[in-house]
């Protein structure tokens, strides 16, 4: 987890006027939210996407993973 990583994309997203994005700093295999989002943007590799991740998208959401 990269403090410094999600600060600097919440001032972008800020400064660009995306009010409606969300930038969390947490474990993607600890993942949970009771919200349901439309994307998930993860920056770190995985060689299996966590069910986590997945039940946390809305019908019809995507997941962007390397």
């Amino acid at each position: 987890m990269d403090a410094g990583l999600a600060e600097a994309a919440d001032i972008r997203t800020t400064h660009l006027g995306a009010g409606n994005v969300q930038v969390l700093t947490m474990d993607a295999l600890d993942f949970s939210s009771d919200d349901l989002h439309d994307g998930l943007h993860i920056t770190a590799g995985v060689s299996d996407i966590p069910w986590s991740l997945l039940t946390a998208l809305r019908p019809g959401g995507t997941a962007v993973l390397p």
